[in-house]
């Protein structure tokens, strides 16, 4: 399915044909698809109104805007939205969140802790009638078992840290079943532990099966992402439960016990955006371990890349790198290809600020191998979007040896995991306290390429003490699930 298909898709599955919306349904269709964006969505709203429950589709229809960054449009959706969210939010409308479409929404941490939970109640609801749990075996004589759910067992920047956590676990002596929401590559399932394929498995069975293995511990690593396990967090399939890497906000849930983190990733005072235990590791994101590719001289005009999802760019974060594309003349910024629709925006966006759009370099996604060579023979810089914390691409940047900034205070569900990256490597000075702040210190950088130089090999000589710091922070895990097995009731 295109980009263009995908985000149609959001428009037109939204709501139920019939008499009441078929009008503003044919009306938002034809708008669509001349690139009306505005106009798609007054027919839209139009239609909507004989739908009796519209939070779901408009959550949906602000998320394919966001994909398409056809942000004019998306407003009038959000304004819409407003005080349907603030219903959930007081507990007097159900809510119809699809998974991954509250990141389109500007949640402050206590408010996203509400409608997880909300979420999450509703995902358990998929799972039906689950035995009680059997009774523990003693662990004298045995080893220690512990699962791990994840939709990224494969060559991915989220899952290949997976593949080093749990050869760790092994070497501790601890039994390792690997659950796999998603698409898996052949070398984790010839892996040092015990795999699952789940993928074509209804929750309820899916279920059934990690009830079946008994471990000891789970670790879900997915949580709230599309596709993912939400439903764990409402339903208890071993003695002991907790959430870990992956997304990173609370499950909302009672069954789980811990949220494993580190001080950077969840700081002091942090204890009321989550639901469970906060478990503080030394430090808890290993970094992707890969042959490196050469470290090799820049030249020519200076490039900056991002290489996040377009709907995770936004408005405000465009609208900075084309600032900064004026300040510093001469730079390319490099983005993922996210359709021709949606590059055809970005483009006029860039037209209407003044900027050249053929600055604008927008790249196919490859093979991780391939794209770290991309990056360490073609990028002087990586940029970090405020939405997400860079728990992707300032690591991939890394390895590659490409100097990479980290912005913090997103605040709602965002992630830390770019900045915590960067201060474990000895980095902290690379992170920007906001927007502008990251954009001032890009600024700065991009116009000083003998910097730019220097930093390529420092960050990538920084990554084996990382990966030691990680390493070593699997057994105080160990101990914690452990601690945690013999004290439940």
């Amino acid at each position: 399915m295109s980009r263009m298909d995908w985000a149609e898709r959001h428009f037109f599955v939204a709501a139920e044909p019939g008499p009441e919306t078929a009008v503003g349904l044919g009306e938002a269709g034809i708008a669509f698809h001349t690139g009306d964006w505005v106009g798609a969505v007054d027919g839209y709203l139009d239609a909507l109104g004989g739908c009796a429950d519209p939070l779901g589709p408009l959550l949906r229809v602000l998320h394919g805007l966001d994909r398409l960054c056809a942000w004019d449009a998306r407003r009038e959706v959000a304004e819409t939205l407003a005080p349907l969210l603030d219903e959930v939010a007081e507990g007097e409308r159900p809510p119809t969140l699809e998974p991954m479409c509250h990141l389109s929404l500007p949640l402050d941490a206590a408010r996203f802790r509400r409608l997880a939970t909300q979420n999450a109640e509703l995902a358990a609801t998929a799972v039906e009638d689950l035995p009680p749990l059997p009774q523990p075996v003693p662990l004298a004589g045995r080893k220690f078992r512990v699962g791990i759910v994840s939709l990224d067992w494969r060559s991915h920047t989220c899952g290949l840290p997976l593949a080093p956590i749990s050869d760790a676990l092994v070497d501790l002596g601890v039994e390792v079943v690997s659950y796999s929401l998603g698409p898996a590559s052949r070398a984790m399932t010839g892996a040092r532990h015990e795999y699952r394929n789940l993928t074509q498995l209804e929750p309820s069975d899916a279920a059934v099966v990690i009830a079946a293995d008994r471990v000891d511990a789970l670790i879900d690593t997915t949580r709230h992402t599309r596709g993912g396990a939400a439903w764990l967090a409402w339903n208890r399939l071993a003695r002991v439960q907790v959430a870990g890497w992956g997304y990173g906000g609370t499950t909302g849930g009672s069954c789980m016990d811990a949220f494993v983190t580190d001080s950077l990733m969840a700081p002091a005072g942090s204890e009321d955006e989550f639901c469970e235990r906060l478990l503080r590791l030394p430090f808890c994101l290993p970094m992707a371990s890969e042959p490196l590719p050469a470290l090799t001289e820049r030249s020519g005009p200076p490039v900056a890349a991002c290489f996040a999802a377009s709907y995770k760019i936004g408005a405000e974060t465009f609208a900075g790198w084309l600032r900064l594309m004026r300040a510093v003349p001469d730079l390319r910024l490099m983005l993922t290809d996210p359709g021709a629709q949606t590059a055809a925006n970005l483009a006029a966006e860039a037209a209407a600020a003044g900027i050249d759009a053929g600055r604008l370099m927008f790249v196919p996604r490859l093979d991780r191998g391939v794209h770290l060579r991309r990056l360490a023979e073609g990028v002087d810089l990586v940029l970090d979007v405020a939405a997400l914390g860079g728990s992707a691409s300032i690591p991939d940047a890394m390895v590659a040896g490409v100097p990479a900034l980290a912005v913090s205070g997103g605040g709602g569900p965002a992630e830390a995991g770019g900045a915590a990256m960067l201060t474990a490597c000895g980095f902290a000075d690379w992170i920007a306290e906001g927007q502008e702040a990251h954009l001032d210190q890009a600024a700065r950088l991009l116009s000083d390429r003998a910097a730019l130089a220097r930093a390529r090999g420092a960050m990538r000589e920084a990554q084996p003490v990382q990966r030691l710091a990680a390493a070593g922070a699997v057994k105080p895990l160990v101990d914690a699930l452990e601690e945690m097995w013999a004290a439940a009731g």
